[in-house]
């Protein structure tokens, strides 16, 4: 295939094969070779068919492959003369079609994009799950299946395409209708409302995701390689094709568009609005409507002045001639908060390359899905809670946690449950004739279930236990780390295993109209939590307290160590650092991601300017390394981080109190 390369690169050097073009004196496009297939361009013409025809039967003639004239096809654009498409089709034998097809299982459209291009998608789904029985699992294995197998197959075609809504809706009520066991003849109830699960599961959902949003942000990943990679092959093609010179325009609005370039115009405005700039040397950057601080976003909200005043002010116009922030001029324009921020940004220097564009939402300034998709998301999200975070994390089977989530979000179908919904009249409890049967009442203040829980509740909890309202209740016990003194079992997992097997005689009251004594369910649940905490050692494990030690490691004889760390105010938002020098250049940090960022092999070409000027500092003629400390390890640098003060810009040396309290907490963890 190298040699036909190169054969074909001949061929257009004597200018005997004519490639495509988008643009007079634009990239030429004469073939694209792909794993088992390649793909031929040119001028459509008796010519240039011939010179394809010989180099094509040179190939076959060198390499033993033939082409198969049946196999191959051939593609005209719209605008080509009939009389000379049938007569190159009469020369190179070939099969002409109004469209390529599929390529890799994904269509190859030349036209508008319509839901029935994307039908096979829908089937595909329903194809794979005609081969489970939903109601042979959980609502935990239900849910694990459909954000695992079932997303492989729609992401794969979302990678570069905008599906239309439709489609979308189509795969969201498919996977929905699977997640609540839903079938042809069988429907069931929807327990939560599905905006819920679309939540991520630190957001109080299941992680499920906004089909739409999500494959925008794929088409928002493939705007920030469009812009930021302008020397990509089909990045220059596009660009030729739609007349787009600048890095990024306010606008790419055309009169017609290929499916691709009509995604990226609708959202164009979004995927602006997530690109940042790393300043450099060619000053290209707008200092009020370009981003370059991606905290705040454009600066014009934030001027003291009028905006109409700076216009004509740049980003060099704020730099000292010794290369540093102006800072007599600075507190004219912007509020004190924005001009800290400003001081966070490192000078651009002559040697510095040109700006560079930056992904706004991910701290590494590269482009992801996951963050493209929170930023067109978060809005319609729940607060992240620390709740969800420790009850995600709670060390038992996945089964037994969706059912705890259920109970902790009210949503078990109890009577009164089910008078909310108007699918009885009747909220009394089944077991006492309560008037009124909650998710709390059914799993703990019946008395059948208040039976159990007498008999297990250890007596640490007794004055608690009982007096929680469902939220607080299930959240002290599975954050509990007791071990119950009689069962010598985790408490949480007691805990769990009890709150399910009461739910289970509820049901079988309630459906059988049989009910298991309280010393059944006791032993029951017992015998599972020792089998789980069986199977799971390791597990257990991290959980009970570690007694590792850590501590300072001097560096090797000859280096001085440099301990780094930060601190961040919560209420201000300004970072500070600090460090300590100790003795004995080793620097070391408890950031794994900084280290990363530094050390990395292509440092000097970092889009963060102050990445490019350690590895500019590392290349002088000195000995440096940098490396990863616990953070445990790393607590007097911690220290001195806590200590600076956000409000002065200039570096504070430690006077001797401090340097006294600072060498006591050395002694206490050497």
């Amino acid at each position: 295939m190298e040699r036909l390369g190169h054969r074909i690169d001949e061929a257009i050097s004597n200018g005997s094969w004519s490639p495509f073009r988008f643009i007079r004196n634009g990239t030429p496009l004469s073939h694209l070779f792909f794993v088992d297939d390649l793909i031929l361009y040119s001028k459509a013409d008796l010519v240039n068919a011939k010179v394809i025809e010989d180099i094509l039967a040179e190939f076959g003639s060198s390499s033993g492959h033939r082409v198969s004239k049946q196999k191959t096809q051939i593609w005209f654009s719209p605008n080509t003369d009939p009389m000379v498409k049938d007569s190159i089709c009469a020369s190179l034998g070939f099969q002409v079609v109004e469209n390529l097809g599929k390529y890799l299982g994904v269509p190859v459209i030349h036209k508008r994009v319509t839901r029935a291009d994307y039908s096979f998608i829908i089937d595909k789904l329903r194809s794979r799950l005609s081969g489970w029985v939903a109601k042979t699992l959980s609502l935990a294995g239900r849910a694990t299946l459909a954000k695992s197998v079932l997303s492989s197959i729609y992401v794969y075609f979302m990678q570069s395409t905008l599906l239309p809504k439709g489609v979308c809706d189509d795969i969201e009520k498919i996977v929905r209708q699977f997640v609540w066991g839903n079938s042809t003849f069988d429907r069931k109830i929807s327990l939560v409302n599905w905006e819920v699960l679309r939540q991520p599961m630190e957001n109080g959902g299941l992680g499920f995701r906004n089909m739409y949003a999500y494959n925008v942000a794929f088409v928002h990943k493939v705007g920030f390689t469009f812009i930021s990679k302008p020397n990509t092959l089909w990045v220059s093609l596009l660009r030729q094709k739609y007349r787009i010179v600048e890095m990024c325009p306010h606008s790419i609005r055309r009169s017609t568009g290929s499916p691709l370039w009509r995604a990226l115009t609708n959202h164009w405005d979004s995927i602006r609005s997530s690109i940042a700039w790393s300043l450099g040397n060619d000053h290209s950057v707008s200092l009020l409507d370009d981003v370059w601080i991606p905290s705040l976003g454009p600066l014009r909200t934030y001027t003291l002045l009028h905006a109409e005043e700076l216009d004509t002010l740049s980003i060099p116009d704020l730099i000292n001639a010794n290369g540093t922030w102006n800072l007599d001029l600075l507190p004219s324009i912007f509020p004190r908060d924005v001009i800290t921020h400003i001081l966070s940004i490192k000078c651009p220097e002559p040697s510095d390359p040109n700006d560079v564009c930056v992904w706004r939402w991910n701290p590494l300034h590269s482009s992801s899905i996951s963050s493209a998709y929170k930023f067109l998301s978060e809005m319609n999200w729940d607060p992240v809670s620390s709740t969800w975070k420790m009850f995600w994390k709670c060390p038992v089977p996945q089964r037994i946690l969706f059912f705890i989530w259920l109970v902790y979000r009210q949503k078990l179908m109890t009577n009164s449950e089910r008078c909310r919904r108007r699918l009885s009249d009747n909220p009394a409890c089944p077991g006492c004739a309560h008037p009124l049967e909650s998710c709390c009442h059914a799993l703990r203040d019946c008395p059948e279930a208040l039976d159990v829980w007498m008999r297990i509740v250890p007596a640490a909890l007794h004055d608690s236990f009982y007096s929680m309202n469902t939220a607080d209740w299930l959240r002290c016990n599975l954050t509990s780390r007791l071990i119950h003194p009689k069962f010598n079992l985790q408490w949480l997992v007691l805990f769990a295993s009890a709150l399910r097997k009461i739910l289970k005689r509820r049901n079988e009251l309630v459906f059988i109209g049989t009910s298991q004594p309280s010393s059944t369910v006791l032993r029951l649940s017992l015998a599972w939590a020792r089998c789980y905490e069986n199977t799971r050692p390791l597990q257990y494990a991290a959980l009970l307290p570690q007694n590792h030690v850590v501590q300072w490691s001097p560096p090797i004889r000859g280096c001085l160590c440099l301990n780094v760390d930060g601190s961040s105010a919560s209420s201000t938002k300004l970072n500070v650092v600090g460090g300590l020098l100790r003795e004995i250049l080793e620097v070391q940090s408890d950031c794994k991601q900084a280290v990363k960022l530094v050390t990395d092999s292509d440092a000097g070409n970092s889009s963060f300017s102050l990445v490019r000027a350690i590895d500019k500092l590392r290349g002088r003629a000195w000995l440096t390394d940098i490396i990863w400390i616990p953070r445990d390890a790393n607590r007097p640098a911690d220290y001195l981080a806590k200590l600076a003060d956000p409000t002065i810009d200039s570096l504070a040396f430690l006077e001797e109190p401090h340097l006294l309290r600072l060498l006591v907490f050395l002694i206490e963890i050497l």
